[in-house]
């Protein structure tokens, strides 16, 4: 670009400010037309990536995995269970993943085949593992998975369990509530269940689980938000002459199983604001508690027994991709993993949810980039009050300070705010810190309106004696009234104040009126006089050889 002639540029009130009329007619129309064209932009851009990407975020969902510890069991020293998807849309013939934790290696889930029975129940045979749904039997050994063609379908049953060494369930049918055994490779009837309630159980595969210990059947039944338990011969199971004993209040998730030959029950609590599972057994013919741990959130939950400790695994499904494994001996936690990641979402998902926002900020500094270069091809870029004369910071440059101060401004806020993200983005590790979370919210709340004043007040009074602050001392600029000399503080104040203003639709208003105003201005620069300028001399006569070019800029 050539040198800028100083005589040259014309000075009759239609066109001060550019180099001529065609020049402003040319400007103004351009500038115009980029302002809509990005006001609509940092609008349209975000929504258009979103959607483009948006099969970045649903083809994980579809996928998406929850672990069924309640189906799963203890069986040859490791913990197994199955998985489903979440999404409808998938098909509903899909395999079941049977995946297998070892509890004597630091491994973690480890997938061992596609089950063809859709959220079965797994139960710990003698020599074999037990997979049971209320259409298909199979069994797992040797590596080997046989499936066991039944021909008959059962109805609702509860959680199956061994009855004299063969898998057995309760069904219940509108006749009532059956003991089913499994033999010779198929369901027999071995005598019918009268339970004496007051209502008659219903759903019975979430609402009633049954033990067999030494020719006793142990009953669970739960009625509303309360456990109730009850026990008898096995032979006598047809006599309705039960009493049931309330054991606790729980949750959405429980499970009953055998300690030493003793019935026990691990249960959800949430008490308040907080989640505890809670295990109870019996002791002097009452149930109460022995064992209690915290945890951060619970969607499924399974328990067993370790015969060779005498304790107990718990695993517990918090949300997609993650699952946690507490060993327990007597009434303390001996071991404690958590496999899989601390976000139900890939790091995909987080990229697309912010990159868009991302763009709708870089909007504005694109514009005025392209505004600053047009702006040196039609505009006047000196500024004279008397016989002095400044060449005015170009757009570009003012958005880099603007940029610079911002961190200076926000970087504090910004730090802490990634760093309450980090919690966010291990969502255990956010409600085991539930208290801590809210306050550091509030916190960083209040640190940051106090520093945006703090800082309010320190550029203000740098600007109203020294025209400067951080960002304009570095890219070699300066704020100075518009008779070339220090705004003073007060005017300085309001020019930052009004900062608000023209920072609407991300500064996008501040960039238009700079471009489009006689003496390169925002709102904050006009109520306060001021103008924007390159840090030098003021100087007298000066020809545009004299002053800094735009094109070194």
């Amino acid at each position: 670009m050539s040198e800028i002639d100083v005589k040259s540029v014309p000075t009759d009130g239609h066109t001060r400010g550019y180099l001529s009329e065609a020049h402003k007619r040319k400007f103004t129309i351009t500038a115009g037309i980029l302002g809509v064209m990005f006001f609509i932009a940092q609008f349209m851009v975000p929504f258009v990536v979103m959607m483009v990407a948006m099969p970045l975020i649903v083809f994980p969902m579809i996928s998406m995995k929850m672990s069924q510890p309640e189906y799963g069991t203890y069986w040859d020293n490791a913990i197994w269970y199955s998985e489903k998807t979440l999404a409808t849309s998938r098909a509903t013939d899909d395999p079941t993943p049977l995946k297998r934790i070892d509890l004597s290696s630091e491994k973690g889930p480890v997938t061992v085949c596609a089950l063809p029975i859709r959220e079965p129940w797994l139960l710990a045979g003698d020599d074999r593992l037990w997979i049971i749904s209320s259409s298909a039997v199979g069994h797992y050994k040797d590596d080997d998975l046989i499936v066991v063609s039944e021909s008959r379908q059962l109805g609702d049953i509860s959680r199956p369990f061994l009855h004299d060494g063969q898998p057995a369930t309760v069904q219940a049918t509108p006749e009532g509530f059956s003991l089913m055994v499994f033999n010779e490779d198929r369901w027999q009837k071995e005598r019918s269940i009268a339970l004496k309630t007051k209502k008659t159980p219903t759903d019975i595969k979430r609402n009633l689980q049954v033990l067999s210990d030494r020719g006793k059947l142990h009953f669970f039944l739960r009625s509303g938000d309360t456990l109730y338990y009850s026990v008898r011969q096995s032979y006598a199971v047809e006599q309705a002459d039960d009493v049931w004993q309330a054991v606790s209040q729980v949750g959405k998730t429980w499970q009953s199983f055998l300690i030493d030959g003793k019935p026990a029950v691990l249960c959800l609590r949430s008490p308040g604001f907080r989640q505890e599972i809670v295990g109870l057994k019996i002791s002097d013919g009452r149930w109460k508690d022995f064992f209690s741990h915290d945890v951060p959130m619970v969607e499924d939950m399974g328990a067993y027994p370790l015969p060779q400790s005498g304790g107990f695994a718990v695993l517990i499904q918090s949300f997609p991709g993650s699952v946690r494994l507490l060993v327990v001996e007597g009434t303390q936690i001996i071991a404690e993993n958590r496999y899989g990641r601390g976000f139900p979402f890939s790091g995909t998902f987080a990229s697309v949810m912010f990159i868009p926002h991302g763009l709708t900020y870089c909007m504005p500094l694109i514009l005025a980039l392209i505004l600053s270069v047009l702006m040196r091809k039609h505009r006047e870029c000196q500024y004279r009050i008397e016989s002095r004369t400044m060449l005015f910071a170009s757009l570009g440059r003012r958005a880099a300070a603007q940029i610079i101060d911002a961190l200076f401004l926000g970087g504090p806020v910004l730090a802490g705010y990634l760093l309450l993200m980090l919690s966010f983005f291990d969502i255990e590790k956010m409600f085991v810190s539930r208290p801590f979370f809210p306050l550091a919210g509030f916190g960083l709340v209040f640190f940051g309106i106090f520093w945006v004043l703090v800082c309010l007040l320190l550029f203000s009074f740098l600007e109203g004696g020294r025209g400067l602050t951080p960002g304009k001392w570095i890219l070699g600029i300066r704020v100075l009234g518009t008779d070339l000399r220090p705004c003073g503080f007060g005017r300085a104040l309001i020019r930052n104040l009004l900062k608000f203003v023209d920072g609407f639709f991300n500064f996008m208003v501040g960039v238009l009126l700079i471009a489009l105003s006689e003496n390169w201005q925002r709102v904050g620069d006009m109520a306060a006089r001021t103008v924007v300028v390159y840090k030098g001399k003021k100087t007298g006569d000066v020809s545009a050889s004299s002053l800094p070019q735009p094109e070194q800029l």
